[in-house]
């Protein structure tokens, strides 16, 4: 986080439209930059298959679907950072 005056410099306003059934998913970087037992990262590419696959689940569900599939990818709960997701269901 910048804590200066700079940090102006690094806030974008965007506007989106969404239509019923859009999935909005915030997530950390945590989520995409956990490594497996090769050392190589969750991903965004990853991220968004999952998301595009457990599109029908509600948004708790999807999320937990989400942990699990990162858990598994990482063979580990024990996640080597902070990792927060936020899912929105529009209706």
């Amino acid at each position: 986080m910048v804590r200066n005056k700079t940090y102006a410099n690094f806030i974008q306003t965007n506007e989106f439209e969404y239509r019923s059934g859009d999935i909005m998913v915030l997530y950390t970087d945590g989520i995409t930059e956990a490594k497996d037992t090769r050392n190589e990262e969750f991903g965004y590419e990853k991220l968004a298959s999952i998301v595009a696959q457990s599109k029908n689940l509600g948004p708790r569900e999807l999320q937990d679907h989400l942990i699990n599939e990162l858990y598994e990818f990482s063979g580990t709960k024990n996640i080597n950072d902070d990792y927060t997701t936020m899912i929105v269901k529009f209706k």
